[in-house]
């Protein structure tokens, strides 16, 4: 398992080598917080890409990401019922 500093230092190296024109009106920045995810550490470029299009997407005013993540989870829950 890495570190908390080691996860952002990694996270910081993902995101600086996207365009930078992603980032635009983004004021909050991009937040990690120190607790176990569910998702390898291997993931984190992709979760990162896919959080950036959503934030594109909203300035952009369209929600197909959204939509299709709404998906997602309810054909998981469908699948994983007990």
């Amino acid at each position: 398992m890495i570190s908390f500093e080691e996860c952002a230092a990694m996270l910081d190296e993902i995101a600086d080598a996207m365009p930078y024109e992603l980032y635009r009106e983004l004021n909050g920045g991009i937040s990690i917080v120190p607790q176990h995810k569910l998702h390898p550490v291997a993931k984190m470029e992709h979760i990162l890409r896919h959080e950036v299009r959503h934030h594109n997407e909203y300035l952009a005013g369209t929600d197909d990401l959204e939509l299709w993540d709404d998906e997602q989870i309810m054909q998981y829950l469908e699948k994983n019922r007990s």
